[in-house]
């Protein structure tokens, strides 16, 4: 009997830790070495936490390294998650709210993310290839180092958001407004800016301008004569 109430009490314990969100006491949290991030355990082995929907939206904090592949979060309350080196490939998060969430290193290849708030994210270094991110709001996010390659952000609110080192080639930033934001080291070959207000902006900073599209309705931080310096390519709609 004694064995048995033992056990008990330990599995209760084991529970009450889990349900706390602590993934470096219950399995895998991710480690840095360097510009080098892994899902790991404590014993040093690679993986991911199964945490399902239910669980994330009860306790956002939960998020670390879990694998929410293809998972349903639209519309959800995601605020100040940690989602650190989550697996969401094409997870959908339409008109979800991230705002302040730690999306560092996170995997969100071919996610949609429509609409969704992520004011003041941490998404440095996410992997964000192909992501639908059209009209969501990014104000004071970080991209730094994010891979936003052949991303929509069509409609996208970046203001002041921290472009700096991201890859953002054949990009689509139509018609975006992207005020203040920081493309230092940016690497924006081909992507298209028709529309975009870039406003304030360092954008002649940016690692390469080459073949980056605008159009008479994009509004550049320096002269068109400055744009086509730089490689730009002006689009001209033929009558």
């Amino acid at each position: 009997m004694k064995k048995i109430m033992i056990f008990a009490v330990a599995m209760a314990l084991s529970g009450s830790v889990f349900a706390s969100g602590d993934s470096k006491s219950t399995g895998y949290y991710l480690q840095s070495d360097g510009d080098i991030s892994i899902c790991k355990n404590a014993a040093g082995e690679k993986g991911y936490n199964k945490v399902s929907v239910n669980e994330l939206v009860s306790n956002p904090k939960m998020g670390e390294c879990a694998d929410l592949r293809g998972a349903d979060l639209s519309g959800e309350g995601l605020s100040e998650a940690n989602l650190r080196g989550a697996r969401l490939k094409g997870a959908d998060l339409r008109y979800a709210d991230l705002s302040h969430a730690d999306l560092h290193k996170a995997n969100m290849r071919e996610a949609n993310l429509k609409e969704s708030i992520l004011y003041r994210a941490n998404l440095s270094g996410a992997y964000l290839y192909q992501a639908n991110l059209s009209a969501s709001r990014l104000v004071n996010a970080n991209l730094r180092k994010a891979d936003l390659t052949g991303a929509h952000l069509i409609g996208a609110v970046l203001t002041d958001a921290d472009l700096s080192k991201t890859k953002m080639g054949r990009a689509s930033f139509k018609r975006a407004c992207m005020i203040g934001a920081n493309f230092a080291g940016a690497d924006m070959y081909g992507a298209n800016v028709r529309g975009a207000d870039l406003t304030g902006t360092n954008l002649s900073y940016a690692q390469t301008l080459k073949k980056v599209v605008f159009d008479d309705d994009t509004t550049l931080p320096f002269s068109i004569g400055e744009a086509y310096k730089l490689g730009m390519t002006k689009f001209v709609e033929l009558p």
